[in-house]
């Protein structure tokens, strides 16, 4: 009955939230919240458009597959390409980019390292992933991960 009433639920609310604006009025940040990734955290190359993820040892794209860095005014410009899965895992082995051609879909537990609590829409460190797509389907991120 609970698993019933939970799914009518969920599936009450999910047109509701798939459609809610990217301008939703709590769309920012709750400094209530500790900061798990501080930009502190990461050694960011402005030239190129990484960040080194000092905790991990990983190196990100500052900017979503489809955008382009700009060095100049340091941020990510364009607009994010979408994939289905098997083609966003195809994807990273087949380039290159600032000088290393071993891109590769995180796994789960790597894509949760970058996320930050205290944000929503989008949930990471603005300063460090600048411009992060905050609407459908551009906002969505694979995993490695099958699940």
């Amino acid at each position: 009955m609970k698993t019933l009433i939970l799914r009518r639920l969920v599936l009450g609310l999910l047109p509701v939230l798939l459609t809610w604006p990217a301008t939703a009025p709590w769309a920012d940040s709750n400094p209530n919240v500790p900061e798990i990734t501080p930009t502190s955290d990461f050694t960011l190359d402005d030239g190129n458009g990484t960040a080194y993820h000092q905790k991990t040892g990983l190196t990100w794209k500052r900017c979503a597959e489809g955008q382009s860095w700009d060095s100049i005014s340091k941020t990510c410009t364009g607009m994010a390409s979408t994939y289905i899965w098997g083609a966003a895992l195809q994807l990273g082995p087949a380039s290159t980019f600032a000088g290393f051609n071993d891109w590769r879909l995180p796994n789960q537990k790597e894509l949760s390292s970058i996320v930050e609590q205290r944000n929503w829409n989008p949930a990471i460190n603005a300063t460090v992933f600048p411009n992060t797509p905050t609407t459908f389907p551009e906002y969505i991120f694979w995993s490695a991960s099958p699940d």
